[in-house]
């Protein structure tokens, strides 16, 4: 958000973090939402399959879309979703970098949900 801070100011900025908070809060059913830092948010889930968060994130999305729309329709604004599942054995750790690299991934590609494989370590 320093980018969008600095080329319209402050509250632009804190209105599209506040979208993007209720995006998150009113879509994300019994998820845990939470700033990750800069232009990154997370949400923990317990006991969903990874096509359920899909969808969840897929409406979050949607929302959040629309809300930039509103809110900045002069400007481009993307939402890309990083997934990573706990039944990839891994920890808590392990698994936020896992659902970075598949965030990575989407960011590359704009606008999209990715899921993070864990052959993709092995190349």
């Amino acid at each position: 958000f320093k980018s969008l801070n600095d080329a319209l100011g402050h509250l632009i900025g804190d209105k599209c973090l506040i979208e993007m908070g209720n995006a998150m809060t009113e879509n994300c059913e019994d998820g845990f939402p939470f700033r990750f830092g800069g232009d990154e948010f997370c949400i923990l889930f317990k006991n969903r399959s990874v096509d359920n968060v899909v969808d969840i994130c897929a409406r979050i999305q949607k929302y959040m879309n629309e809300a930039a729309v509103r809110i900045l329709p002069d400007r481009e604004l993307t939402v890309s979703v990083g997934i990573a599942s706990h039944k990839q054995k891994s920890d808590i750790a392990r698994m936020v970098v896992n659902a970075d690299h598949a965030l990575y991934e989407a960011k590359s590609i704009k606008d999209t949900i990715q899921i993070y494989k864990p052959e993709e370590d092995e190349i």
